[in-house]
């Protein structure tokens, strides 16, 4: 039998909170990304790989100008919530201050992204792509700030399921109704993403005022908000051309069913992606609380232990991916299987992704957002100038190559930054 008050005084009160977090975090964001992946299969065998392109597509640019109008303001929520709490001030109105903003510049790419879509030199598939964007970047901004916010406020379970459960929950059981009755194509399999996305978008918000606490405004209407988040979006929006770059460019570049194929291959990625997002979402106030007391021991255990936990959860999906690629992309169909070099590339990307573990997290909120800024920067303008030649000469397989390659060298990057700066390496195994 496992003592779990001895495990509990072992890990320590904040890496307790991290691994319960983390746990529920990442129970809602698997069952997320399982719904998720199995509707994808179901999608892409009924509306082929340039269906599910357009799909991805949409995802792809939902996030890119989601991310451009959140302005930075959900990463600053994260980072001084914890202390107002703790110091019992009121700040659910500024919570509702980021919102104003962010859906308000949101509303404003919408209506540019819509005017756009309908200029005679966008092609077919870029411009239903346009369209439903702009139908819901809004929702798919006030998503992932009430859920920040939740998860400053400690409630990483509530804030889970609304960034990563609902969504592909409720789009499920749509499709499924939708396939039933011969009815799912593109068209109306996007129109309910859009539709599923604004009602979701409502209840956080709803949810998130409610769970505000009620003590007495003091500070948090005197605060500055744009000079606070600046560095937080400078950091945000340079990681665009390195994490997007690849599917933006092969949208131009590249058929609707090469793009297709890609983007189902990266799926993997993301499942991956999931875990490490999922503890450094949950990490991010207990490092900044660890920060403040200058505790660099345990700040030194936490990045470590955090990084093991990351490699040996996402294990058996990486083993998977090297060894039976033809399979894990057959599952989508045939047509598919033109993808399984592209996974092998990408996954063996992954594998330094997992292991450097919260190496960004740690950086940002520990002041060194500049530093964040200058490698994510330099590595999304590499990335950009390599793959355009890459996948002009290769096709799909080059942009796996650029993407990957780009995405090694900024994280070994980061952790000789967090070397030098703190004194150890993030990597489990290593002193």
């Amino acid at each position: 039998m496992i003592n779990l008050k001895r495990l509990k005084d072992f890990l320590g009160e904040d890496l307790s909170y991290i691994l319960s977090g983390a746990f529920f975090t990442f129970v809602f964001r698997s069952f997320g990304a399982a719904i998720s992946f199995f509707m994808n299969i179901i999608v892409a065998r009924e509306i082929g790989a340039d269906g599910i392109g357009s799909y991805h597509l949409v995802l792809t640019l939902s996030t890119v100008f989601s991310t451009i109008a959140l302005l930075g303001f959900n990463n600053l929520l994260t980072k001084i919530v914890p202390q107002f709490v703790l110091e019992q001030v009121k700040i659910s109105s500024l919570f509702t201050r980021a919102v104003k903003y962010s859906f308000g510049t949101s509303l404003i790419i919408s209506l540019i992204l819509w005017l756009v879509s309908y200029h005679q030199s966008i092609n077919g598939n870029l411009e239903i792509a346009l369209r439903f964007t702009s139908l819901s970047v809004g929702a798919m901004t006030i998503i992932p700030l009430s859920a920040d916010y939740l998860r400053a406020l400690l409630r990483p379970r509530i804030s889970a399921i609304f960034q990563s459960f609902l969504i592909p929950s409720l789009l499920f059981g749509v499709v499924l109704i939708l396939k039933s009755t011969n009815q799912l194509n593109v068209n109306n399999f996007l129109i309910s993403y859009c539709l599923i996305a604004s009602l979701i978008s409502l209840v956080s918000f709803i949810v998130s005022i409610k769970i505000s606490p009620r003590y007495q405004d003091i500070i948090s209407r005197k605060i500055p908000l744009f000079n606070e988040s600046k560095k937080f979006y400078y950091i945000k929006l340079v990681n665009i051309p390195l994490r997007y770059s690849d599917v933006l460019i092969l949208s131009i570049m590249v058929s609707a069913v090469d793009l297709g194929i890609y983007t189902t291959s990266l799926r993997y990625s993301v499942l991956l992606q999931f875990v490490l997002l999922a503890f450094s979402l949950i990490s991010a106030p207990k490092i900044s609380l660890l920060l403040s007391k200058e505790n660099w021991m345990g700040l030194k255990q936490l990045i470590r232990r955090v990084s093991l936990g990351i490699v040996i959860i996402t294990l058996p999906v990486t083993l998977f991916c090297l060894l039976f690629p033809q399979f894990a992309m057959g599952v989508f169909g045939k047509e598919f299987l033109a993808g399984s070099p592209v996974l092998v590339i990408l996954t063996l990307g992954q594998i330094v992704n997992m292991g450097t573990g919260v190496v960004g997290t740690l950086l940002t909120y520990s002041g060194n957002q500049s530093d964040v800024l200058k490698v994510n920067g330099v590595s999304g303008v590499l990335n950009i100038l390599a793959s355009i030649p890459l996948i002009h000469y290769f096709g799909i397989l080059g942009a796996a190559i650029s993407s990957s390659l780009f995405l090694v060298l900024g994280n070994l990057a980061q952790v000789i930054l967090v070397y030098r700066k703190f004194g150890f390496y993030s990597f489990p195994l290593l002193k």
